[in-house]
């Protein structure tokens, strides 16, 4: 019986969320951009006086390793809150769908 099934490769890199340094790949290159902006603000007189250099690098480095905590308890957690979000409005919290929504100051 088991001869007659058909065996088929599932390939992990295709299973896998897609992640860079342990974390979401948007979140952290949209992470690195803000860096990049801080760092870049800081190029002048003022921005050296107040160090946007340093707090570009302490900014990202503390938000990756944020997102890295987060995406170790959940690798898809930022694509199902977007869906989440995107669903809001289907599905509110209301007990049954015959209460009276305008009652609870919800149109």
């Amino acid at each position: 019986m088991e001869d007659d099934l058909k065996r088929t490769l599932i390939y992990r890199p295709l299973t896998q969320p897609n992640q860079l340094f342990g974390a979401d790949r948007r979140l952290v290159l949209v992470t690195g951009l803000v860096s990049v902006i801080l760092f870049l603000m800081s190029l002048t007189i003022y921005g050296a006086l107040i160090g946007g250099a340093l707090i570009g690098l302490l900014f990202c480095s503390l938000v990756v390793g944020l997102l890295r905590v987060i995406a170790k308890a959940d690798p898809l957690g930022h694509s199902v809150y977007l869906r989440y979000i995107s669903y809001r409005n289907e599905y509110r919290a209301l007990p049954t769908p015959f209460k009276n929504p305008v009652k609870y100051g919800r149109a």
